[in-house]
């Protein structure tokens, strides 16, 4: 047998991110083959990331636990600096390149360290914060690879304390809080010319909660959401 060049050559793009990151043998097979299409469009970050499993030209690193604030830190909990830097080893810099991250630190920590500090610390400062730190690892991208930023999904009104921190904020709570991050988000992605992918426009009802028809379950999308996004990154591929 036979291999052609361009499979001999992609197959010297699987490294250990790749096992770490990449689930789907499916998704595997795609990559190695990501010369016969047009657009590849990597995506690194949490949970989020698997609504794009098995979707054709989706390459996917679902890190465990990260989130925006210490994507920058060294050892963290999650590792997810050098889990990170392992999987961009893998991916060719004329491909896009989405970063999913945030939704855990809206959902759960900024909360969490608001209560924590006895209030003294401002939800909206927490949030600043938190964009702050995750803005220098996406500026520090954007140098080197076509990056786009994926906005977080809204909250649910399920009242669910999976890693039982000790305050937790309340459905509506936790549906403010994700509404300011992503707005400031975006507004530091367009002040910077970054390409920003809003889901929360699209799939939050009145209530700032995610509407019954995009819920996958308790926090996650469905795929009902992959087209709208598919066609935001073909948009941005064809100007990046």
């Amino acid at each position: 047998m036979h291999w052609p060049i361009r499979e001999i050559k992609a197959i010297s793009y699987r490294t250990k991110a790749q096992l770490i990151c990449v689930a789907s043998p499916l998704i595997n097979k795609i990559f190695r083959r990501r010369s016969i299409r047009k657009y590849v469009f990597n995506v690194v970050g949490d949970s989020h990331t698997d609504v794009f499993q098995s979707e054709g030209n989706f390459n996917i690193c679902h890190i465990k636990q990260p989130t925006a604030y210490n994507l920058d830190q060294e050892n963290s909990f999650s590792r997810s600096k050098e889990h990170l830097a392992e999987f961009l080893k893998t991916i060719n810099k004329n491909d896009i390149l989405m970063l999913v991250f945030g939704e855990i630190d809206a959902r759960i920590h900024i909360y969490y360290q608001y209560i924590k500090n006895n209030k003294q610390i401002s939800i909206e400062e927490l949030i600043c914060r938190t964009i702050e730190r995750y803005a220098k690892v996406i500026l520090r991208l954007k140098a080197e690879y076509k990056v786009v930023v994926y906005g977080i999904p809204p909250a649910t009104p399920i009242m669910e304390n999976q890693y039982n921190y000790p305050f937790y904020g309340s459905p509506e709570q936790r549906s403010e809080i994700t509404k300011d991050f992503n707005q400031q988000l975006k507004s530091f992605t367009q002040s910077q010319g970054i390409p920003f992918i809003d889901i929360y426009s699209i799939t939050a009802d009145k209530k700032g909660f995610t509407k019954e028809e995009y819920r996958q379950d308790k926090m996650h999308l469905n795929k009902k959401i992959v087209p709208h996004i598919r066609k935001k990154l073909i948009e941005f591929a064809k100007h990046l």
